[in-house]
């Protein structure tokens, strides 16, 4: 019932505290010590630290990407040299030879320390001095992959390279970075979860004391996933509540309000925040409140501002499936003798196709395990890889209405 809920004017408070004038002073001298700057201009690039002999990242960058290119393809063509010294003028001119390094380093940890890295995915597969460092194992060359898309100077934010990494020993390469750059300089990131309409509905009606019956009906009453004004308007039951009843009224109004709001905070699941300096100098941070969070620190800033801040963030993603193929690998070795590498799986095995893909055998293969896909699959009878690559592009709303013409074509029963 008070009506002083508001932050009172200078003259207010010397009326309301006219024998307290120093401490009021002194909330002045307070604020204006308080002087927070914003820095959006600064790109917050860790330094990679150099070998001895090399005084420029980029030059360092240049050396690593010509060793990685002769590994990889024998000797550098034409080709090669030409998009290698496009995509190094490119990351140099922009900036980004120090993020390269960062990356290719701890991503050669891993692989020292026989965890399992992903293939790469995303715009980053695009990259060929990535392919060269072996950060990616995918040849953009091959299959004629944009470095545009991943980086180009008419785009001015930070590369990102997700980086998938074997679910039980992700947590290592996070180690190494935090040991590597400093526990003050590297932090995961906050994340907050919003309230959902339903969610918002049982929050709102147990703090106005509803019945907890009738709470539940109102929740149940809207979609799963679906806004409360979205819901207002279709679902003719939770309209009626809404119109005849007081109560749900208040509920569902202030429901309406509240939803989107943040509920509570968590740590991001993948992100990693790497700086040039002492993250408390730029940003507010807490301590981990979860057994999970390897780093010391936790930012309080969520993901969108530190990348609008030009902070370098990494996803170190762990990925199961990494884990599953390991063990996989490891039980051939100790059953049958035989060592797999699956680096240098080929890509063509006929068998494979023909008993897997030909017979839409592809439960728990990616993209490929719903019933739909399997009866493409089995009607396509696919053989290269490219094959298996157009039937994920084309397995979607909008071209999916051109597969029949397509398999037809392919049959030879149409030109």
């Amino acid at each position: 019932g008070s009506n002083q809920a508001y932050l009172k004017s200078l003259q207010e408070m010397l009326e309301l505290f006219p024998d307290q004038r120093d401490a009021l002073h002194n909330t002045l001298h307070v604020m204006e010590r308080c002087q927070v700057k914003m820095d959006f201009d600064t790109v917050h690039l860790p330094h990679f630290d150099l070998p001895e002999g090399f005084h420029h990242a980029d030059e360092y960058l240049r050396v690593l990407a010509d060793q990685g290119a002769i590994r990889r393809f024998g000797e550098i063509s034409q080709t090669v040299r030409d998009r290698l010294d496009h995509e190094l003028e490119i990351i140099g001119q922009m900036g980004y030879s120090d993020y390269f390094l960062i990356v290719w380093d701890f991503v050669r940890f891993a692989r020292d320390q026989g965890i399992p890295v992903g293939p790469g995915r995303g715009s980053a597969a695009g990259s060929l001095v990535a392919y060269c460092l072996y950060i990616t194992n995918i040849d953009p060359l091959r299959y004629g992959l944009l470095f545009e898309r991943f980086l180009n100077p008419a785009r001015i934010t930070l590369p990102d390279v997700d980086m998938d990494f074997c679910y039980h020993r992700r947590n290592e390469v996070i180690e190494y970075v935090v040991e590597k750059y400093g526990a003050d300089r590297t932090a995961q990131i906050i994340t907050f979860g919003t309230l959902k309409a339903r969610a918002a509905v049982r929050d709102v009606a147990r703090v106005m004391g509803v019945p907890l019956r009738k709470a539940d009906a109102i929740a149940k009453a809207i979609p799963f996933g679906e806004s409360l004004t979205s819901a207002l308007s279709t679902i003719a039951e939770l309209r009626h509540a809404y119109d005849h009843d007081e109560e749900s009224r208040r509920v569902l109004d202030t429901a309406q309000y509240l939803e989107g709001f943040p509920r509570h905070a968590s740590t991001h699941a993948a992100g990693v925040v790497i700086a040039p300096r002492p993250l408390e100098l730029d940003m507010p941070l807490g301590k981990p409140e979860s057994d999970k969070v390897v780093t010391p620190l936790v930012t309080q800033y969520p993901m969108g501002i530190l990348e609008e801040m030009k902070f370098l963030k990494v996803d170190f993603l762990a990925l199961r499936n990494l884990s599953v193929i390991q063990a996989t690998v490891n039980s051939v070795e100790s059953l049958h003798g035989i060592t797999l590498d699956m680096d240098r799986t080929p890509l063509d095995d006929a068998e494979t196709y023909k008993n897997i893909f030909h017979a839409g055998l592809t439960g728990g293969i990616f993209q490929f395990e719903s019933e739909g896909m399997r009866r493409l699959l089995q009607d396509f009878q696919p053989e290269t890889l490219e094959h298996l690559t157009l039937l994920n592009a084309m397995y979607r709303p909008g071209p999916m209405q051109y597969i029949p013409q397509f398999i037809r074509r392919k049959q030879g029963k149409e030109k």
